[in-house]
């Protein structure tokens, strides 16, 4: 009996082997493949299935082919180089999809290395990173303003999810990455994911400097807030002044902004309505703040 279920057992790993359940996995030496041909060579369609176990009336379903961009429709490019890749961001509430170009000398660069570029040359584009990674991905124009629904974010590389964090991600010409949100996504029993939102590329932005600034919006978070409160502001220029205001107008606290980003302690604040007030050489953008404790 025992032999029995060896030789099942074994069967059963060399008929999946073979019918490459691993279907996302794009061996080194065949990336300049297409990602349509990466598609076609690493799926298999229900009806080529041979053996079937169970019974029942219904089977896997396989998730829709992730979309994604050409190169040739990407507008705007960040970095110098003969190697080029594209960075995808799909948010969910507005559902929204994204797209930059990036180019690069090297023959690898780190994914968290093509963020940084990202957001330093992009004033409307920034991350949050949290304990276990990237908590939130942002986007904020003059029209939109796109951040996390609550739901995390992942990331694909060419179609398969990654299995290492940004850092250690590796990108290499030809590759695509996109993050997007889980709340979206379509997803199958072995947790591969895909996003069928159409894509958009992002147009160059309109200006630098003070428009930047001008161009985006602080986000308060938590808001309410009771301990703390983090401020974000992706157009931020350095030496701005960061001011809280009770509801009658009177400064409560100020402190100087050098990041897109800053933690602010609210233990000394009452209960109640107060603005944070973000100024750099005569423009100025406020947001509302309440504590609740």
């Amino acid at each position: 009996m025992k032999k029995q279920l060896f030789f099942l057992t074994f069967s059963l790993a060399a008929f999946f082997v073979q019918g490459q359940p691993f279907r996302n996995y794009i061996p080194l030496e065949e990336r300049s493949e297409s990602i349509k041909e990466q598609r076609e060579r690493s799926t298999i369609d229900s009806t080529d299935i041979v053996c079937w176990i169970g019974s029942g009336s219904q089977s896997a379903t396989l998730i829709p082919d992730d979309v994604t961009i050409a190169p040739e429709n990407i507008i705007y490019w960040i970095g110098e180089g003969s190697n080029e890749m594209l960075f995808i961001v799909n948010w969910c509430d507005p559902e929204i999809a994204l797209a930059w170009g990036y180019r690069f000398d090297e023959d690898s660069i780190t994914l968290s290395d093509i963020m940084d570029d990202i957001a330093e040359n992009d004033y409307r584009f920034s991350y949050i990173l949290g304990d276990w990674g990237v908590d939130d991905i942002r986007y904020q124009d003059s029209t939109l303003n796109l951040l996390s629904d609550g739901s995390y974010f992942m990331f694909l590389i060419n179609g398969g999810l990654g299995q290492v964090g940004h850092r250690e991600q590796w990108v290499r010409h030809g590759d695509y990455i996109k993050w997007g949100e889980n709340s979206c996504a379509h997803t199958d029993a072995d947790y591969n994911r895909s996003w069928t939102t159409e894509i958009t590329p992002v147009t160059i932005p309109s200006g630098t400097g003070i428009n930047a600034f001008d161009n985006a919006h602080p986000i308060l978070r938590p808001n309410p807030a009771t301990d703390y409160v983090q401020i974000d502001h992706s157009g931020n220029k350095a030496n701005s002044i960061v001011s809280v205001l009770d509801i009658n107008g009177r400064l409560i606290y100020q402190e100087v902004l050098n990041n897109n980003s800053m933690i602010m302690s609210t233990s000394e604040l009452k209960n109640g309505v107060y603005f944070v007030r973000i100024t750099n050489e005569g423009s100025s953008k406020t947001e509302k703040l309440i504590i609740t404790k």
